[in-house]
């Protein structure tokens, strides 16, 4: 009985595993081009040089070198002046449902692969979603509280962390071998 059960586990492992190589490289390229537009949103409030609406993967990935070699504390001031909105304006509306939606989705992707992922590209994208989640709590307070000083200046130098850390994570996928594009 006990070597039914062992055969049987093998049997379906290796199903599961065969059937995994048959959509992986088309899940890593969904995966990459959401990647694609979480970074397409996030770069433009902390990275100081202008780059196209669509950069290539070129570009992605000298931004993304950049970044990772940056302390969030250099970026506070670029951050609090690009990207804390005064007002919500239909753009940043628009940019934080969209962060819902990506917080959405690598939760609903961790949930279906994460089984066949390699431990590392697990922990980014787990460490994404934490960021994400303080990103979304701190534009709830700041909606909510938007005449508070000590709460701006909190968010101020928390922010930048949190997207910056979002960045790396990216930039360490990427070294794993995942592309980070649009198309």
């Amino acid at each position: 009985m006990i070597s039914t059960i062992v055969l049987l586990t093998l049997v379906v492992e290796g199903w599961e595993y065969r059937e995994w190589k048959n959509v992986e490289k088309v899940v890593e390229t969904r995966f990459g081009r959401k990647l694609f537009g979480l970074f397409n949103i996030l770069a433009i409030f902390i990275h100081e040089e202008t780059f196209r609406v669509n950069p290539s993967e070129d570009e992605v990935i000298q931004i993304l070198e950049a970044l990772n070699k940056k302390e969030e504390t250099t970026l506070t001031q670029y951050f609090h002046e690009n990207f804390l909105p005064k007002n919500l304006d239909k753009t940043s509306a628009y940019q934080l449902e969209s962060l819902y939606y990506f917080r959405q989705y690598f939760r609903d992707f961790e949930i279906k692969y994460s089984r066949f992922f390699k431990p590392n590209l697990r922990i980014s994208l787990m460490e994404i979603q934490d960021h994400l989640d303080e990103i979304l709590a701190n534009f709830v307070l700041m909606q909510n509280y938007p005449e508070t000083k000590q709460l701006l200046e909190v968010i101020e130098k928390a922010m930048p962390k949190r997207v910056l850390g979002i960045m790396k994570e990216m930039y360490k996928i990427n070294k794993l071998g995942i592309e980070i594009h649009h198309t």
